[in-house]
């Protein structure tokens, strides 16, 4: 399409233009002397990694206390993706210097590099202490805690949706989906390294035609779980998960009363710098299908995935691949390749994917419908913290039955100079198909939205959230405006629990609304 061959230049030039060096001229009074902390930041900066750490050495081992020679080692060692020997240097640095916001970030950093889990939940804490009004910080301990800390998880949501289907029809449907689930996942320390996890939950699904008075399906699934973790040292280890789910219909002709086994296993190590990670699943998979006698059927879905993480001197990287196979007899593969560079505030990132599209609904007689397709995207943002962010990115999608799609999208943000609290933002989304398809959607479609949002993260034991967005949309059924209200509020009591609640309304003109509303918590047995 000649939309897409047209803004994958314009991205391109703009990165090229945006992360090329430009020549300068440069006057200096005097040059930093060889084997000083001036001229191992000066190489450093100028991109001699390899030689800026030699200079570091030898600052580190005529005064192996130096705070100068540590931070040195520790940025190049992080910048030429060293990870482990960075967090060697940095361990000490912070043991000198405790408190320290900047050795910490730095200490954090390795640590996530590392999948250090523990270690980053204790860093995260430190900065969190430092300063109260970090959410982001918050939200990273939350979510550390969760998967080391010995505790039990509970968590709960609601939604309903009521969506006007059909519209290109002479009789439109109300057709309503609703979902409500409770769960609670615990950890339980048994020795140095091993974990006993699992859980329970109990969820409800349901799609009803709100206009007709009928019930598609309603359907209730109660799942048990329980295993073991291990972990050896820093970013290596593995889980391992049993369960079972009893299903049951509660109206309509779903699933009858079944029961299904679940299996999970995820192993995780590093090797030379990049991070690896595999996961097996065996689970039940629900396919609405249309024209039988049945709404829903009840299919066992086997995957295997694999993850390769990488990166050094602000380039990162992440590499994907898996294969899906259901009782159905489908088996399909599916890989991604997504890269990322960091100069300053700028990042540019890319990335290819091969997945499936997936129809409405299965054929009559229960199997999937789905068709390929190959998406190339590339991105470009800028953003200072709390100041603004500004980015635009671009994507082109190429589906096996020779359909197409190109996207656009544009966000600006803004905080207030004087109040951070608040900030605003507006974004542009535009998607344009080849053609038009009955099986999955292909709606054309341009929406403008604006945004206002006030955060407020200054107590040591709450913050709170509230915004408000309303978008002017176009698609080629008809325009429409749309309104989302957004409102969070989390209480903490440090290491030992936390609250979060959330809630999300949308409402539309001529095209329905939606309401969802969440809880997680955390009560911490250390």
């Amino acid at each position: 399409m000649s939309f897409i061959h047209l803004i994958f230049p314009l991205l391109l030039a703009t990165a090229q233009a945006q992360t090329s060096p430009v020549s300068q001229p440069a006057v200096r009074s005097t040059a930093p002397a060889p084997g000083t902390y001036a001229y191992g930041m000066e190489q450093r900066r100028a991109g001699d990694h390899a030689g800026a750490k030699k200079t570091f050495m030898q600052l580190f081992l005529k005064d192996p206390s130096s705070g100068g020679a540590l931070e040195g080692l520790s940025l190049t060692s992080l910048a030429m993706g060293q990870q482990e020997e960075a967090l060697v240097y940095l361990e000490q640095w912070n043991s000198q210097s405790p408190g320290n916001p900047y050795i910490l970030k730095l200490l954090l950093r390795a640590q996530n590099s590392l999948r250090d889990g523990e270690g980053a939940l204790l860093t995260c804490r430190a900065l969190a202490a430092l300063d109260p009004r970090d959410c982001a910080v918050r939200y990273r301990a939350e979510s550390l805690a969760e998967r080391v800390d010995p505790g039990v998880f509970p968590r709960a949501r609601t939604s309903r949706t009521l969506s006007i289907e059909g519209l290109e029809t002479s009789s439109p449907q109300r057709i309503l989906y609703e979902g409500h689930s409770a769960a609670a996942r615990f950890r339980h320390r048994l020795g140095a390294g091993l974990d006993l996890i699992g859980g329970a939950e109990i969820r409800e699904e349901a799609q009803r035609n709100d206009g007709r008075g009928f019930t598609y399906y309603d359907i209730l699934e109660q799942t048990y779980s329980a295993g073991l973790a291990r972990r050896y040292g820093r970013g290596s280890g593995w889980e391992a998960e049993y369960g079972r789910s009893f299903l049951s219909d509660i109206e309509g002709d779903g699933v009858g009363t079944r029961e299904v086994n679940r299996l999970r296993l995820h192993g995780y190590t590093r090797l030379r710098g990049t991070a690896l990670r595999l996961w097996v699943d065996s689970r039940p998979r629900y396919l609405r299908v249309s024209g039988g006698t049945s709404y829903f059927r009840l299919l066992r879905e086997e995957s295997a995935r694999a993850e390769a993480e990488g990166g050094s001197g602000g380039i990162s990287w992440l590499a994907r691949v898996g294969v899906t196979d259901t009782s159905d007899g489908t088996t399909v593969p599916a890989y991604s390749l997504r890269g990322g560079l960091e100069s300053g505030p700028w990042y540019f990132n890319s990335s290819y994917s091969h997945v499936q599209q997936e129809f409405y609904s299965g054929s009559a007689d229960g199997r999937l419908r789905y068709v390929n397709y190959d998406r190339v995207g590339l991105g470009l943002r800028r953003q200072e913290a709390e100041r603004y962010r500004a980015g635009v990115s671009g994507a082109g999608t190429f589906y096996s039955d020779a359909n197409s799609l190109g996207e656009l999208d544009a966000e600006l943000t803004g905080w207030l100079p004087r109040n951070r609290e608040f900030s605003g933002t507006y974004r542009f989304s535009f998607r344009d198909f080849g053609r038009s398809e009955s099986g999955y959607d292909t709606v054309d479609e341009k929406g403008h939205w604006l945004g206002a949002y006030w955060r407020r993260c200054r107590g040591h034991n709450w913050s709170a959230m509230a915004g408000y967005e309303h978008g002017f949309i176009t698609d080629t059924r008809m325009s429409y405006d749309a309104g989302i209200y957004l409102a969070e509020l989390d209480w903490y009591a440090g290491p030992s629990g936390s609250v979060r609640l959330q809630a999300r309304r949308k409402t539309t003109t001529g095209r329905g609304n939606s309401f969802s509303a969440g809880l997680q918590a955390r009560i911490s047995f250390k």
